[in-house]
C-alpha cells in the first residue's frame, strides 16, 4: 500500500474524481436525487434516474436547501 505522501496532487485529484463519480452513480441507482452545480454557469441542479434509467436534470428550487435543512432538524426530534 502506498503512503499518502507518495501520491501527487494530480493522482489525488483523479482518485477523488473517480470516487465522486462512483458515489453519484450509486446514489442515482439507489433512487436518490443528487445535487450538483454546473461549473460553467454556476447553476445548481438536481438529477435522478427516470424509468428508462436515463439521468434527468432539473433546476434546483430556490428554497431547496432551506427545506432539506428543515427536514433534518425536524427528523432529529
Amino acid at each position: 500500500m502506498k503512503d499518502f505522501k507518495d501520491f501527487s496532487t494530480s493522482d489525488i485529484e483523479d482518485i477523488a474524481t473517480e470516487a465522486s463519480s462512483k458515489a453519484r452513480q450509486a446514489a442515482l441507482e439507489a433512487g436518490s436525487e443528487v445535487a450538483g452545480k454546473d461549473l460553467e454557469t454556476g447553476e445548481l441542479y438536481l438529477e435522478r434516474l427516470n424509468e428508462k434509467g436515463e439521468v434527468v436534470r432539473r433546476p434546483m428550487p430556490d428554497d431547496y436547501m432551506d427545506n432539506v435543512n428543515t427536514e433534518r432538524k425536524h427528523g432529529d426530534e
